[in-house]
């Protein structure tokens, strides 16, 4: 009968469309809102939420940001497929009233930002040197994936619950076509490489300029910071000026930290290079360290 037949085709279709449905896609009944504000600026709001059961991140973007936030979930869902312990989970997304809504693995020990302006004191080294190993391999996982991240810094990388720290916000990540540079002001100034103060075609190596800057930051206990307005700054990172190494840091790592943020990017090491220095170095890093860093 022609009833059953069309009955038929629906009850198939709505079985292949529930089968071909996109697992990331949200729905506002996936979740409630914990009430806690995690972060805000001006591109998203991030609030704590219970997700499916488990604590999680949800990043709103607002209405002008949408575009941007697309990009960056494309980037997160693309990496967390390959289920990399080093990255930010990827968890879902949604539209809701004109709004992006992403929404992401809870770090609850906040950003190495935060616990550095959080505690005058240094954390053990042994704990710090683990961050700039873990963070240096974070960074050759999306190296490896073609994903130039542009936005490395201490508070974009976040801490799990046992002080694990994993790369976040992909705000400015993209992916990079084999054999072509990029181009554009991307990323947070006192972080930039000056090819990118310059306006030149760059590649991977502006992030290991920003993790060398960021490991100044882990191994000197201080934030990064200037008094220099952006066209003063951008000036003097292209003319080599660069922060003081203190003067106690293991110097296999303030080895490391000059290389990495040398003016030309070629004379940069790639980030799988650093890593493996650091891990066949490891043992005289920590001990020169021992009695007095």
């Amino acid at each position: 009968m022609p009833y059953e037949t069309t009955k038929q085709t629906l009850e198939t279709t709505a079985e292949v469309t529930a089968q071909n449905a996109d697992p990331y896609l949200m729905d506002k009944k996936d979740f409630t809102a914990a009430g806690e504000v995690l972060g805000k600026g001006s591109f998203a709001k991030v609030i704590k939420v219970v997700f499916r059961g488990s604590e999680a991140a949800l990043k709103i973007a607002k209405k002008k940001n949408v575009a941007t936030a697309k990009h960056e979930k494309k980037i997160m869902q693309d990496l967390t497929d390959f289920h990399s312990a080093c990255i930010v989970q990827f968890l879902g997304y949604m539209s809701c009233e004109g709004r992006y809504v992403i929404a992401m693995e809870y770090m609850p020990n906040g950003s190495i930002e935060h616990r550095i302006a959080a505690s005058q004191e240094p954390l053990p080294w042994s704990l710090r040197f683990q961050w700039i190993t873990k963070i240096t391999k974070a960074l050759v996982f999306l190296h490896e994936n073609d994903v130039v991240h542009r936005d490395i810094k201490s508070a974009n990388i976040l801490l799990d619950k046992d002080l694990n720290p994993k790369i976040s916000d992909f705000g400015c990540a993209v992916k990079m076509s084999s054999g072509r540079l990029l181009e554009g002001l991307f990323g947070t100034p006192l972080w930039m490489a000056p090819e990118i103060f310059a306006q030149q075609p760059y590649g991977k190596e502006v992030d290991v300029y920003s993790m060398s800057i960021t490991i100044w930051e882990i191994v000197s206990w201080k934030r990064a910071h200037t008094n220099k307005d952006f066209l003063s700054l951008a000036q003097a990172v292209i003319q080599g000026e660069r922060p003081k190494i203190p003067a106690n840091t293991p110097p296999k790592i303030a080895k490391y930290i000059t290389l990495g943020w040398a003016k030309r990017p070629d004379d940069r090491p790639s980030a799988s290079e650093l890593s493996l220095r650091l891990e066949q170095n490891a043992d005289e890093i920590l001990g020169a360290s021992a009695l007095k860093f």
